[in-house]
């Protein structure tokens, strides 16, 4: 999680993709994003690595060539519901 909010992260092993989806978030533009969520990716990804080198040895390549995909749907913006939430 980053912040008090939630977050989702996706591993496609088909793409080789991480696909971040940012509720709150997702009307920043991609620098932003990927700066606010790099520490996090960072370490979910390194031990995703070391899982899969545990359970499945040196099959499946999680360490070069993954790309990262932020969730963008224009005009989106949970704003509203969280502010709700807190005035509750």
């Amino acid at each position: 999680m980053v912040g008090w909010y939630w977050c989702l992260y996706v591993w496609d092993f088909e793409r080789q993709m991480i696909v971040v989806l940012d509720p709150l978030n997702m009307n920043l533009e991609r620098n932003v994003l990927a700066e606010k969520h790099r520490r996090s990716l960072t370490l979910m990804h390194s031990e995703m690595c070391e899982c899969s080198k545990m359970f499945f040895g040196e099959r499946i390549d999680l360490e070069d060539n993954w790309k990262t995909e932020f969730v963008s749907m224009v005009g989106a913006s949970c704003e509203r519901y969280i502010k709700s939430y807190i005035n509750y």
